[in-house]
């Protein structure tokens, strides 16, 4: 029996940076026995359209993005899509501030992780979302206020 294949959103601006997190979420996904195919995207409206086209099951998105910013992208997901489920996000950017980390966070999102980030920790992160989809437990608001 095969495994069914998922799809992976990567949005972020630096074609390495791109591709580094294509290549960890690919791992993660090994790691927890799924079988994905990972789109990288330059641009936020960019993402917008593979989110629509594709339906991910994750979507690793950079705050920075030209024309829609990841922030953004996921508010517009969130009031606008009706025709599937809005995918689990998790940033990980160059946006270091707290309050970055706070509306990233308040906005929906799975996790919010700053650049540099370290691999390890960042795979096992998308493994957790990745086994348990939308159920996977966010990271918390409560430490920020």
């Amino acid at each position: 029996m095969s495994v069914p294949t998922s799809t992976i959103v990567v949005a972020d601006p630096d074609p390495a940076t791109r591709q580094r997190l294509v290549e960890l979420a690919t791992t993660a996904a090994a790691d927890v026995g799924r079988q994905v195919t990972t789109v990288g995207c330059a641009s936020g409206v960019e993402a917008e359209q593979k989110i629509a086209e594709l339906h991910p099951c994750l979507v690793i998105c950079e705050v920075a993005l030209e024309g829609l910013n990841g922030l953004a992208l996921l508010r517009k997901l969130r009031r606008e899509q009706t025709d599937f489920e809005v995918p689990p996000f998790v940033y990980v950017t160059t946006f270091t501030r707290e309050t970055d980390r706070y509306w990233g966070l308040r906005n929906g999102a799975h996790a919010y992780v700053t650049k540099p980030f370290d691999d390890t920790v960042l795979r096992a992160r998308l493994g957790d979302v990745l086994s348990q989809g939308q159920q996977a437990m966010p990271d918390s608001l409560h430490e920020l206020l």
